[in-house]
């Protein structure tokens, strides 16, 4: 950025340039919104710039919210396997068959379903 901003003619590129910046980088939204940077016969790289950085902010911050979202129902689900394997215990359900129905209703591996088991067991 600082780059694009001190240099004048960094700053005022032609319409190839800037096509063959969008494909260098891979960046289709770049040449969809070319037209959003043009200034007279020049394209503003700086502001192009802006756009691409602004960009990847947001989808870091969607993927982020993303990962939180998973991470949260991950941890919900193993919150219900715990009080479900406490729940047929308290039922004195064997562990076979809590293991099977964890493997079946969670779709978790046998071991898994055993590292369960053994947590409740702890408690």
């Amino acid at each position: 950025m600082e780059l694009v901003n001190g240099r004048k003619e960094y700053r005022s590129l032609d319409r190839e340039t800037m096509e063959v910046i969008a494909v260098m980088t891979n960046n289709r939204k770049l040449m969809e919104d070319v037209e959003a940077y043009r200034v007279d016969e020049s394209y503003d790289m700086c502001e192009a710039l802006k756009g691409i950085q602004e960009d990847g902010i947001t989808i870091g911050m969607e993927r982020g919210l993303e990962r939180g979202l998973a991470k949260g129902r991950e941890i919900g689900m193993e919150t219900g396997i715990r009080g479900a394997v406490a729940s047929m215990r308290e039922c004195s359900i064997p562990d076979s068959v809590i293991l099977q129905k964890l493997q079946d209703k969670f779709a978790l591996t046998r071991q898994r379903a055993e590292e369960f088991l053994r947590e409740n067991t702890e408690e």
